[in-house]
C-alpha cells in the first residue's frame, strides 16, 4: 500500500495523539538510533547498516515535527530529561 507523504504525516499525527502511541514513536526512535551521535569505523557495513536506520529514524522525528510540533517538543523533554537523570546517577555512582 502506498502513502503520500501528507496520508504518513496524519498517522504519525494520530498515533502521537495519546501517551501510548507517543511511547511507541519514542520507542522507535530510539531504536532507529534517532538519536545517536558518530560513527564506528572499524566496521564499515555495520556503519552503513546503521546510519541507514538512522536516517529512518531522522525522518520519522522530522515527520512529528511537522505533523505535531507540541508532540515532538514533548518527546524532547523526556529525552532530555532521561539524560539528566542518567548523568546524575552516573555522577552519584562516582
Amino acid at each position: 500500500m502506498n502513502y503520500t507523504e501528507e496520508q504518513i504525516k496524519e498517522t504519525v499525527c494520530k498515533i502521537a495523539e495519546n501517551n501510548d502511541g507517543l511511547n511507541f514513536i519514542e520507542i522507535l526512535l530510539d531504536k532507529l538510533g534517532a538519536w545517536e551521535r558518530g560513527c564506528n569505523f572499524q566496521n564499515r557495513d555495520m556503519d552503513t547498516f546503521n546510519r541507514g536506520k538512522r536516517e529512518q529514524g531522522l525522518w520519522l522525528l522530522d515527520l512529528l515535527k511537522e505533523s505535531s510540533f507540541d508532540k515532538f517538543i514533548e518527546i524532547e523533554k523526556r529525552r532530555r530529561k532521561d539524560l539528566c537523570q542518567k548523568k546524575i546517577k552516573q555522577i552519584n555512582q562516582d
